[in-house]
Parts: C-alpha cells; structure tokens; sequence
C-alpha cells in the first residue's frame, strides 16, 4: 500500500477537493505543494509514493515537473490531473512518463481506481527491487507458469475443501509474488492490514523438491470456523475448550488446503511429496522477527514464492 500521496496544483480549491476523494481509511499522508518548482522540492524531501500533478501552473508547468521528477526517480508513479485534455496535451504526458492522465474535476471513483492501481503498480516495484537485493530473477514466462500451476492448485484444494465443508469458495486469478524469506513478515503486514495478531498454520513437505506452506488466517478466523461447524453437527463436544476446537479447525483447514495445493504441484510436476503434521501458532505480524523464527536456518536465506487466490 502507497503511504504518502504529494498534490502538486497552485489552485488551493483543486488541492482540497482532491484531498477529499482519497480514501480515509488507508493511513495516506497527504502533503501539498503549489506550482511545479515547490513539488520538485517537496518531491525530493518526502519521496512520496505517489504523485497528482496538475499541468498548467505559473513558476513551472507540470510537463517540466514530471520530467525533471522523472530524471531524479525513473519509476516515480505521476497521476496527472488537469482541465487540458486535448490529444495532444495527454500524450505529451503520458510521453513524459505519466501513469495516467484524469480529466478536472476528476470524480472520487475516478482517483480512488487510479490509486488502486498505482498501489498495485507499487507493490510490484517493491518486489522487483527485493528480489534483485536477493539476486532472485524469475522471467514473466516463468511467472506465467507459476500462476497457471497455482490456479490449477487452488481449485483441486477449493474442490476438496467443498467435500469436508459445505461452502462454495470464490475463485479470483491468483496472484503470485516472489520474494526473500526475509522480507516475507513485511509483505505479509502490508498484505493483510492488519495490526491484531494471526493464526498462521504451516506444514512442511520434502521430496525431491521441499518448503513450507503456510496458510495465514485473520483474526477471529477460527470462531467463524466454530459456526461453520456446528451447523454441520461437529461442533457437538460440548467438553472440548473453544480455542482447542479453534485450533483443531484451522489445522484440518490448513491441512486440505496446503495438502492439496502442493500436492497438486507435486503431481503436475510428476513426483511427490511427504508431509509433516500441520502446526498452529499465533503472530503478531508487526513483529518482522516473529514469522522468520519458524523457519529452518536453511530456508531463511532463500525465497518464498506466494500464491494468494481469494
């Protein structure tokens, strides 16, 4: 998720109705700048993660702005807003290096999508400069393949998981990213956006390939667990204390879940696979130590490849 948003427009009345399209609730700084010079300035002092720019502005002019922004940050993320929507004004641009261009007034619908899609553009930065720190480099085909043996992971263990649990699983494309074992408790507090801490089942597997797969519930996952249960009548123990049931359900979970995935991977891979039993504990994801202390030593210096499919 982007952190600081910088809205660099000399008009005061265009900064403030911006300002009240960007979402509350996603823990924005917000920071204001007003002519191209002042963003150029505020730009170097704050590395906002992105950036409205408005175009026609006195003392510099957006165009100058974006390229001069450009030039001290390639991948800088520019969100142009501005009442010159001519073709030619666009593709300068969008030449220059804009990530999208919106038409003043831009709706809230309209910013709040580009900035969704500038936090996922963002994200994916990150990743590729945690992985040239780590030396990992993964082609776009191989990328390609990694999400097409995961769809087809995900949908053997969604398939499973409907014949123990009377549910219907939605399924999204997965989403795969590749990172260090080391910056995994990172991605995943950024991932989750969540400050309560988590229940994290992991089961470890070996073979002529190994890991760990690790299945992460948000808080209060396995009380939800418990309801689903009892309607299926094997909620019945009455003797049985509520956060063993919890955690029985979220190990049996994890167990279909990371079984199938991987051994579906193993079985497309023609090979196989053994398993240890699933284990359960609880994390506080804002701790960036906790989740590393789980691993074994071998594996904290190599990389995780994440499948999250929703």
């Amino acid at each position: 998720m982007a952190d600081k948003i910088l809205i660099i427009d000399d008009s005061m009345v265009a900064r403030r109705m911006l300002k009240t399209c960007i979402p509350k609730n996603k823990g924005y700084e917000v920071f204001e700048a007003v002519d191209g010079r002042d963003g150029i300035s505020k730009f170097k002092e704050l590395r906002p993660d992105i950036i409205f720019m408005d175009l026609t502005m006195p003392v510099l002019d957006g165009y100058k702005a974006i390229e001069i922004i450009r030039e001290i940050q390639e991948d800088a993320i520019i969100i142009v807003t501005t009442a010159d929507i001519q073709p030619k004004s666009i593709s300068s641009a969008m030449a220059l290096g804009a990530f999208t261009v919106l038409k003043k007034p831009a709706k809230a619908s309209s910013i709040q999508d580009a900035i969704a899609k500038a936090a996922l553009k963002i994200e994916t930065l990150r990743e590729n400069r945690m992985n040239d720190e780590a030396g990992i480099v993964f082609s776009e085909e191989e990328k390609d393949v990694l999400q097409e043996i995961m769809n087809i992971a995900f949908g053997n263990a969604a398939a499973d998981l409907a014949e123990v649990v009377d549910i219907y699983v939605l399924l999204s494309v997965p989403s795969i990213h590749i990172v260090s074992i080391g910056a995994l408790p990172a991605y995943l507090k950024e991932t989750l956006n969540s400050e309560a801490p988590n229940d994290i089942v992991e089961q470890k597997f070996w073979g002529e390939f190994k890991g760990s797969g690790v299945l992460v519930f948000p808080a209060g996952a396995g009380r939800d667990l418990i309801s689903v249960f009892e309607k299926m009548g094997a909620g019945d123990d009455k003797n049985a204390p509520e956060d063993i049931f919890e955690q029985g359900g979220m190990q049996e979970l994890g167990n279909i879940l990371i079984g199938a995935c991987v051994g579906k991977v193993s079985e497309l891979l023609d090979t196989f696979v053994t398993y240890s039993p699933p284990r359960i504990f609880q994390e506080d994801i804002s701790d960036p130590n906790c989740l590393i202390e789980h691993f074994d030593p071998l594996q904290v210096g190599g990389q995780a490849v994440l499948g999250r499919q929703i």
